[in-house]
């Protein structure tokens, strides 16, 4: 037999290669993760399998309970024993609820478990509801107790930068910094931190905007309904784009000011993934070939040619200054963390429950009007702080279709239903060759390697599962049409055995308009099939929403 290890269980609509080698692979439904993840919920709570130390003492909401006033609000449990029994569930995602009971049964009683958000490119998982899916996928893990623990979730430490100091009074700065953000950030998406999908939206809407500086940044390409950034570019009297290549958004800027690439530029980088703390600091390994500016640079020296308290408010000569500032309380000295180009802080330190970083770092380090009590939100009381006993119809104006408790608690967010003509889901893939950032298709060997799992390279193509090809009357290799209510896009079709019959998914990063040589008019971009829609609580793009249909071209 095989030596004793851990299980790994892959829930994704396409297999793709970690699922071809986990040990088990679970083809779902895109877009139903918070369903799945509530059904497993529903079978751990019902065969009482859950942490009773987590849930009775660091827990909030867990069960039934009455608010300031005496109102009596429905907790997670009953919520959830209700709403998404596994036969329910399986109508939602396509998993059997045999299946369903079976891996709640391993998950709860094969500890140390843990359930890993999908990633979709790091948007949440890319579903309109995808607030509440990444609370439904975390909750597993605080049922049975992995949190802080080894084997389960370990919340990142990071590295401790010298504090800004404050800033001089600036008239001008602060009559500004009262107007709402032009992405809606806080207000119109309630926990988004960003949300760069509203931005056209709101400027073709009439947000007043006289200069737009874009860093590093290509929503033309990079968003659904990309077209809705160049409408909203008509409005704006001034665009300054920074960015290593001329891009698509680049493209219609007024002043391009071209950004050194990673090997010229000063930056530091939090080193995510670890657990423990630790900094990356980049340097210049080569002379700029060009004649190029670190942004940083260029708003110092900016700042210093304004005077007065903006001047006052960038006391460095350089951003090689502010890196040596920001990094001088870590315990490095600069010639050595130069020398060597990190910092670490090796350790798996996990937080006692209860104890001071337990509140402050682990659970209570995002919030912003929740309490930092220690407690565990299965009711999050920062929704409920958002939205707060919103009616019905007020939160589907917003997108949310579930109103009074059930708003503040995980729940799944229906996906649009398909018309009759559009009947399979599109799936955008980010392939681990070319990533999700545009300038890696203008690089010939990622390119060259794009597509190696089914032999297509420098170009994009369609994977169906063979049975549904077959229904359709199309083979693999034929040209096909793939049209959606937004848009539509030709490419070459190529059979992936691993992948839902009622799914088809078409790999991103591909058909630029512009950035280089190598990735100019190159295959076709799936994000113009996309509904241009937004997550409603995160601000986010919805990637899967949207259903097409394919026919030979």
């Amino acid at each position: 037999g095989r030596a004793t290890r851990g299980k790994v269980v892959v829930i994704d609509p396409r297999q793709g290669i970690t699922g071809a080698k986990a040990d088990e692979w679970i083809p779902i439904t895109p877009g139903t993760d918070a369903a799945l993840a509530l059904g497993m919920a529903n079978v751990i709570i019902r065969s009482n399998l859950v942490d009773s130390d987590f849930i009775h003492n660091y827990a909030f909401g867990f069960e039934d309970f009455s608010d300031s006033t005496g109102k009596t609000r429905k907790g997670f449990k009953s919520f959830v024993l209700e709403n998404y029994d596994p036969v329910r569930v399986e109508q939602i995602t396509g998993v059997p609820s045999t299946t369903i009971a079976r891996l709640a049964g391993e998950f709860a009683t094969n500890g140390p478990a843990v359930a890993i958000l999908p990633g979709k490119g790091g948007l949440l998982n890319g579903s309109f509801g995808g607030v509440y899916a990444a609370m439904a996928v975390h909750i597993l893990n605080a049922l049975v107790g992995s949190i802080e623990k080894k084997g389960g979730v370990m919340t990142q430490r990071y590295y401790a930068p010298v504090a800004w100091d404050d800033l001089p009074r600036d008239p001008v700065a602060n009559k500004g910094r009262k107007s709402a953000r032009v992405d809606g950030a806080g207000t119109q998406f309630p926990l988004a931190r960003h949300a760069y999908q509203a931005v056209a939206d709101n400027i073709l809407a009439g947000y007043p905007l006289e200069a737009l500086f874009l860093y590093d940044a290509n929503p033309v390409f990079e968003t659904p309904g990309g077209s809705r950034f160049i409408d909203a570019f008509e409005k704006i009297p001034f665009i300054v784009s920074f960015s290593s290549f001329i891009d698509e958004t680049a493209s219609y800027a007024d002043l391009l000011l071209p950004e050194p690439t990673f090997l010229e530029r000063w930056q530091d980088d939090a080193i995510e993934g670890l657990g423990h703390p630790g900094v990356g600091l980049r340097q210049p390994v080569i002379d700029p070939i060009h004649a190029t500016m670190n942004t940083p640079d260029f708003f110092i020296k900016v700042a210093k040619a304004m005077g007065g308290p903006v001047s006052e408010a960038f006391p460095w000569e350089s951003y090689e200054e502010v890196l040596k500032f920001r990094l001088s309380e870590i315990g490095a000295d600069w010639e050595m963390l130069k020398e060597l180009g990190v910092w670490l802080q090796p350790g798996y330190r996990f937080a006692r429950r209860g104890s001071k970083t337990w509140v402050e770092d682990v659970i209570g380090r995002d919030r912003q009007n929740a309490p930092r009590d220690g407690y565990f939100d299965f009711y999050s009381r920062e929704l409920f702080a958002a939205l707060g006993d919103m009616k019905k119809d007020d939160l589907l104006a917003v997108g949310i279709s579930q109103s009074g408790d059930a708003a503040n608690l995980p729940h799944y967010e229906p996906i649009s239903e398909n018309d009759t003509d559009y009947h399979l889901m599109l799936n955008i893939v980010t392939l681990m060759s070319l990533g999700p950032v545009s300038a890696a298709a203008n690089m010939p060997t990622l390119q060259e390697i794009s597509g190696m799992t089914v032999g297509e390279t420098w170009g994009s193509w369609l994977e169906m599962n063979p049975e549904t090809a077959h229904e359709l009357g199309l083979h693999d290799k034929d040209m096909v049409w793939i049209e959606s209510p937004y848009g539509k896009v030709k490419t070459k079709l190529r059979y992936v055995a691993g992948l839902r019959p009622d799914v088809v998914n078409l790999p991103y990063n591909q058909g630029h308009k512009a950035i280089g040589r190598w990735a100019k008019d190159r295959g076709v971009n799936g994000l113009d099939l996309l509904n241009p829609m937004t997550e409603p609580l995160s601000g986010l793009a919805a990637f899967t929403n949207t259903f097409v249909k394919v026919y030979r071209a």
